[in-house]
């Protein structure tokens, strides 16, 4: 199944410009995949497209991931139809903006991170950067709608350190401080199907859950660990 991502990765290049931002949510399914399989060249060379991408399409503003779910929005915004207004609108906050500097984080593609990270107050300056992370709330609503409308919190706006290791350093104390929940917040984690998390997600248009990708964050650059392990090792910091 990688491999196919891979191959379609590669023979679409048009998978290196979302259109939508929720499409992190496909974005981050694919790039856990990639970082569990051990295909971390292919991983880093779509982030540079994408982030490369961004910082061309929200410069020129044109051609960026908006900010709505509405293919009508979407069509009117590529056919120019919309005034300056509505267009600020849907650029007026992301989700997979952050969520590409933390998967730079992840693989170590720190170029990427570096330049994403400097635009913050150029390129980014009126878009808010934000990720919202659920919480104990969370399963009750988790496979029956977008559980991001009844639980969980929002980080907004997130401001990126320059370094990497700073980011780390800053989502361990996070985890230290029991400021996020760890992983155990979903039942179907506790009972050993965490995939069912992120089928629901998917399904359900709820954000990719960032305590995935800390977990192997704060693991480092380990493309051998498991998702099992990547909790463990999350739940062992978030109780020391």
């Amino acid at each position: 199944m990688a491999d196919a991502v891979v191959a379609l990765i590669q023979n679409n290049p048009s998978s290196g410009s979302p259109r939508f931002d929720g499409h992190a949510i496909e974005i981050s399914l694919a790039l856990f995949l990639l970082l569990s399989t051990g295909k971390e060249g292919a991983a880093k060379a779509w982030l540079s497209e994408i982030g490369h991408r961004l910082v061309y399409s929200f410069r020129r503003s044109k051609g960026f991931p908006i900010a709505s779910d509405s293919l009508d929005d979407l069509v009117e915004f590529d056919a120019g139809q919309l005034d300056e207004a509505k267009v600020q609108k849907l650029r007026h906050l992301s989700t997979l903006v952050p969520t590409v500097l933390y998967w730079c984080a992840i693989f170590g593609h720190k170029e990427l991170y570096h330049l994403l990270q400097s635009l913050q107050s150029d390129v980014f300056e009126d878009v808010c950067l934000q990720l919202w992370y659920p919480d104990e709330e969370t399963d009750a609503s988790l496979y029956r709608g977008p559980a991001q409308r009844e639980s969980g919190t929002t980080e907004a706006p997130i401001v990126f350190p320059a370094t990497i290791t700073e980011l780390v350093q800053a989502n361990r104390d996070l985890l230290a401080q029991n400021t996020v929940p760890d992983l155990s917040f979903a039942s179907a984690v506790r009972h050993g199907f965490f995939g069912l998390v992120l089928m629901a997600c998917r399904h359900f248009r709820t954000p990719f859950p960032p305590q995935f990708w800390t977990a192997f964050l704060l693991r480092g650059q380990d493309a051998g660990a498991t998702a099992e392990q990547a909790a463990s090792e999350e739940k062992r910091v978030g109780s020391g």
